[in-house]
């Protein structure tokens, strides 16, 4: 849900957008089973599987469409990163999804990094850049094994969050 929008995914691949009071402005067929979605103003991030998730690793294969709804624009589009998979933990998978106040799509995976999506621009590419790893957290004493960091926020700063004992 946005300012302007309700969004719906369907099991059938559709993702099908209403304005607030219930007229169906845009639908249109998803990559994939839909993995999750934010929604912020006027923006709307889609996280869906692609045809060939999981991969032979056990790997998440996920792509994003990230939609600026009331101009009907995609403002950028591509594969997700996740965390290699390990023998500890196997495959990577996403935990946290959020359009952010900065303009910037951020998630999480379930190997406690954070990364943050900036927009094409004018002199580079849209890219994934790590911004916090959460389990330097509790090397720096700060969390326990058992605990988890749920994250909220992302400001120019810091990444504010939730220490759950």
């Amino acid at each position: 849900m946005g300012s302007t929008f309700v969004a719906a995914a369907t099991s059938k691949r559709m993702l099908r957008v209403f304005t607030m009071s219930g007229l169906q402005t845009r639908i249109m067929m998803l990559r994939g089973p839909i993995l999750c979605m934010h929604g912020l103003a006027d923006q709307l991030a889609i996280f869906c599987h692609t045809p060939c998730s999981p991969g032979a690793d056990g790997s998440q294969d996920v792509h994003f469409e990230w939609l600026n709804v009331d101009s009907h624009t995609l403002v950028a589009s591509g594969a997700v990163c996740l965390s290699p998979p390990d023998d500890k933990q196997g495959a990577a998978k996403v935990e946290w999804l959020q359009l952010t106040d900065l303009g910037l799509l951020a998630m999480m995976d379930s190997k406690g990094i954070i990364s943050v999506y900036s927009p094409p621009g004018n002199h580079a590419s849209g890219y994934w850049a790590p911004v916090l790893d959460v389990n330097s957290l509790e090397k720096d004493k700060k969390m326990h094994k058992r605990d988890w960091f749920w994250p909220v926020s992302i400001t120019p700063v810091e990444v504010i969050g939730v220490l759950v004992k």
